[in-house]
Order: structure tokens, then sequence, then C-alpha cells
């Protein structure tokens, strides 16, 4: 909640700078309007990132009541793609695999890593570069890349 309404702030008040700057030279009550506007603005903004939030959160939800494996650690991040391509979507440790879940858009993508076929990782910060054994390179950029390599060390899973 604290998010949202930082970022309905954050929109809401440049947006009623511009409407008082434009208003300014033309009518009078430029303040006031600028004023109406900016809270009209943050109040939309606010309610559809709550609204965003539960319908991907829901969406979310239903998708880890499929995962069978325990899941060790979940955390939010982007996963790029070969093609340059870069996804937000939440990432899933288990027991036998990380799980890459894209939920955002259709089509929905899942991409799953075994834990068995990783040969080795590279952690700086935020990116997290997975080699497996076929030579794939995985990058997930989010800021929990080095706990989610000392849970796999904790576990014993690599």
């Amino acid at each position: 909640m604290k998010v949202n309404a930082f970022l309905s702030l954050f929109i809401s008040v440049p947006t009623s700078l511009v409407v008082f700057f434009v208003f300014h030279k033309i009518d009078e009550h430029a303040f006031l309007i600028s004023i109406l506007f900016g809270f009209l603005t943050f109040v939309s903004m606010f309610l559809f990132l709550t609204v965003y939030k539960k319908i991907m959160d829901k969406r979310y939800s239903k998708f880890e009541k499929e995962i069978t494996s325990p899941i060790l650690y979940k955390t939010n991040g982007n996963f790029k793609f070969g093609n340059g391509k870069v996804k937000n979507g939440n990432i899933y440790v288990c027991e036998e695999r990380i799980i890459c879940a894209f939920l955002e858009e259709k089509p929905y993508t899942v991409d799953e890593i075994p834990l068995s076929s990783i040969e080795r990782f590279q952690c700086d910060g935020f990116h997290l570069n997975i080699i497996t054994n076929d030579d794939r390179l995985f990058v997930i950029l989010t800021p929990d890349a080095e706990n989610i390599i000392n849970i796999l060390k904790e576990k014993d899973l690599i």
C-alpha cells in the first residue's frame, strides 16, 4: 500500500504542476484546478495500482497451488531471454528446481531449471547467472540473488 501511495503521489504532483502552469495564464482559478486534477490523478492511480496488485496476486496464488514440490524461497524479478526480451515474474526456488513464472501477459510462460542440471552460477548483487550442463545461460535479475544462492547452499541443493 505504501508503494502504491508513493507511486501515485510521484505521478500526481508533477501532473498537478503541469496543469497549474498551463491554466495559470488562462484561468484565475488555476491553483484550485491543479489541486483538484492532482487529487483525481492520485486517487485514480492509487485505485488502479491496488486493483492490479490484487489481480496479479490472485493469478500467482493459483499458480503456486499447482507447484508440487515445496517452495523454499519466493521472490520477484526479471528474466532475460536469449532474444533480448526481458519479462517480469515470480521466481520460486523449490527442492528440485527453480521455477520462473511470467503471468502478466498472455501467453503465460513458465521456465523451469532443474537443480540437477546446474553446472555453475555467478552472482554479482542483482544478477544471477545460471549455467546448465548443456551450456544454456539463464539470467535472472533480482535484488534477492544472493538469498537464492544462500538458500540453495543451506539446503545442500547445489
